[in-house]
């Protein structure tokens, strides 16, 4: 069976709306819902990795007069990132570009939804069809110990290192330092070798190198789960990894 990424609202008022497509998804296309539970912030790693857990991804962008919900448009934004099959249910009160044109959508209507029925199941069912039955395991899964690639971890005290390096170890990680991987051949696998197997990253954002700056490029293209911490929370840098979107 196909594992969904449902993103989609808390507030009460969404409640109604939720039922209907969860029974859509759950009963009417027998797909296994996965998503992230209610919290007062936004933790990217998490989200990461819950995607990374599924086949595709199926948000409910419901309509709020303050505009679409933040969080939900970033769910969807790192759906496109880890290029997972995506498909968007998205109130009919809500503009049309919102969203990019290549992305499978269906609107709905925050009234008369349960008349759309044939509408929406046909597009759950196109984007099952797409996932296919049964999705593909992970190609070539990697026999190693589970590992954490680190960046800019050399502007840190030793101390500080220690610390990173101790929590990894207590949970099960294998550290990596990726700034002591080769960049400059563009012949050497080790690099895409890492890429393709790092379960987690730590990336500390006052490092200005350029081999940081190539890392920070690289894993947030292929969509690694990333923890960004900083010692100086006055930075600019501070101030970006560290807001937080409402989650409702």
């Amino acid at each position: 069976m196909q594992i969904i990424y449902w993103a989609h609202s808390y507030r009460e008022e969404d409640a109604a709306i939720n039922r209907h497509f969860g029974v859509l998804i759950e009963q009417s296309e027998r797909m296994i819902v996965n998503f992230d539970p209610p919290s007062k912030s936004v933790n990217e790693a998490k989200l990461d990795q819950n995607l990374r857990a599924c086949d595709g991804m199926v948000a409910v962008l419901s309509w709020r007069a303050s505009g679409p919900s933040q969080y939900i448009l970033e769910e969807i934004a790192l759906a496109m990132r880890a290029r997972k099959p995506l498909l968007v249910l998205v109130d009919e009160r809500i503009r049309g570009d919102i969203l990019p044109p290549r992305i499978l959508q269906r609107r709905f209507s925050h009234r008369t939804y349960f008349r759309q029925y044939r509408d929406h199941t046909h597009a759950l069912r196109s984007l099952k069809s797409y996932i296919g039955d049964p999705p593909p395991t992970k190609y070539q899964p990697s026999f190693e110990q589970r590992s954490c690639g680190l960046i800019g971890l050399g502007t840190l005290t030793k101390v500080s290192s220690k610390i990173v390096y101790d929590f990894l170890e207590k949970r099960g990680y294998r550290s990596v330092d990726l700034e002591h991987v080769d960049i400059t051949s563009p012949i050497s696998f080790e690099k895409s070798e890492h890429l393709a197997s790092l379960d987690l990253v730590v990336m500390c954002v006052d490092s200005r190198t350029r081999r940081s700056g190539y890392w920070a490029g690289a894993v947030n293209a292929a969509a690694i789960p990333t923890i960004a911490i900083t010692t100086d929370l006055n930075s600019v840098l501070a101030k970006v990894f560290l807001v937080n979107f409402n989650r409702d």
